[in-house]
């Protein structure tokens, strides 16, 4: 089974390429068919300008961007109680 929140770390990931975004495609939509929501952490300046142009935050939604990591924690916590 799937998890209801997922949340994707990516304060180590400074740069992505379509590549990427492809996967980060395929796993944002598996959970979403699946009832789920991914919430990301930490992310860098060029690959959130690649997810903007992509217009992939519309698909995650803008209050699921956190920039921390218990901010990530703190928001699926919500997600969880809805």
């Amino acid at each position: 089974t799937m998890p209801r929140v997922l949340i994707l770390r990516l304060h180590l990931v400074t740069a992505m390429d379509a590549t990427a975004l492809n996967a980060l495609e395929s796993v944002v939509e598996r959970m979403n068919k699946a009832g789920g929501k991914v919430v990301i952490s930490g992310i860098h300046r060029q690959p959130l300008e690649l997810l903007r142009k992509a217009g992939f935050i519309d698909i995650i939604g803008r209050e699921n961007f956190r920039a921390t990591f218990d901010e990530a924690l703190q928001r699926s916590r919500i997600i969880l109680a809805q």
